[in-house]
């Protein structure tokens, strides 16, 4: 790198909210800021996980990286990840607009493993470590191939994203990282760090092989905003370039800025003509996304939209929900005096505006 490297300050917003102590996200003694291993002091394994097929003798196929969007079990990764599974599910047109929905196939197998680096690779053990994926859903555009559509195929160009439904994970097992979820956007020149599993995608194996891998496999990779491409560089993707190394099995993981703000997630990495370049998915360009995870609060990248049982006097909030009917049942348990209202929730706190 040309410029002065400063590392970035990662943080959970549950571990900023509580005053956990900041550290900045940086290599070890002899190690490159391109590509360095993780020894998580932040917990940030409780906000990006690695993803799995279930393989019907039980072992597990490792597939890429995601991270969380909520505290509810939605997660987002790159499309081409669960591209595999993805392309044995429903395609619908919209009767909107042009577009097409890809919704991923229930009973997959598709897993993720939760926790504080503590990893289990197969699938009877422990339901709160690891989390199945219920649903899922990929953007997509229809190509307009005819000869596709003769032979009633789908001739389909996705977005290099996807949103996963998980189960809801239990107490304390997902955090999340603050989300830029529209501009300001990362100007060239800009420093961003890229979180993921590198060797995860080559992974096939076992129980005590899948603790090794998740355990110590987590790696950051430092790189420059290159180029903006908000219409897509080689497929209707909107991605922003960066002078960096990603090894595949980071697809999916987060991108984030100098603010310790994800703005975009691993997509595609290429050294062909050897240079290093990564495309990161841009998601503050990707007009959808505010509809597609409503959770995400476009006005701060810490907090999540939701609705909250609470009470005025004495200030007290029983907690947060995705939907209404969950807040209604909390505060009819909570007592008379709690009510509901849609709002924002600081993450990690008892801080609740009314929307």
């Amino acid at each position: 790198m040309d410029q002065v490297f400063t590392p970035i300050v990662v943080q959970t917003c549950e571990a900023l909210s509580r005053g956990g102590r900041s550290r900045a996200l940086g290599p070890t003694e002899g190690q490159s800021e391109t590509l360095f291993s993780l020894h998580d002091p932040f917990g940030l394994r409780k906000a990006i996980v690695p993803l799995f097929q279930v393989l019907p003798d039980g072992d597990l196929q490792g597939l890429g990286t995601a991270f969380a969007l909520d505290p509810w079990g939605s997660f987002a990764t790159a499309d081409h990840v669960v591209a595999g599974i993805r392309m044995r599910g429903q395609h619908k047109r919209s009767t909107n607009d042009a577009s097409m929905r890809v919704q991923l196939p229930p009973g997959e197998g598709l897993v993720a493993v939760l926790g504080f680096g503590v990893a289990f690779g197969t699938i009877g053990l422990p339901q709160e470590t690891m989390v199945r994926v219920v649903e899922g859903w990929s953007p997509a555009f229809d190509g307009g191939n005819p000869m596709t559509i003769l032979r009633q195929g789908h001739d389909l160009r996705t977005i290099d994203l996807a949103l996963l439904k998980m189960q809801r994970p239990g107490p304390d097992l997902l955090h999340n990282l603050p989300i830029r979820a529209r501009p300001p956007s990362p100007e060239p020149g800009e420093l961003v760090v890229a979180i993921g599993f590198p060797t995860i995608d080559a992974f096939s194996g076992n129980e005590e092989a899948a603790r090794t891998i998740v355990s110590e496999g987590m790696y950051a990779a430092y790189g420059r905003v290159t180029q903006l491409f908000p219409n897509g560089r080689t497929n209707p993707t909107p991605v922003f370039e960066v002078g960096a190394k990603w090894p595949s099995g980071m697809s999916g993981g987060p991108v984030i800025n100098v603010h310790g703000e994800v703005i975009g997630l691993v997509s595609t990495s290429d050294t062909t003509d050897g240079s290093e370049v990564g495309c990161a998915t841009w998601l503050g360009a990707f007009a959808e996304l505010p509809l597609r995870a409503p959770a995400l609060d476009p006005d701060n990248s810490d907090f999540r939209r939701g609705w909250a049982a609470m009470r005025n006097a004495p200030w007290t909030l029983a907690g947060v929900y995705p939907v209404e009917a969950e807040a209604c049942a909390a505060a009819e348990k909570a007592g008379e005096a709690f009510v509901v209202r849609y709002g924002a929730w600081r993450l990690g706190s008892d801080d609740f505006m009314t929307v």
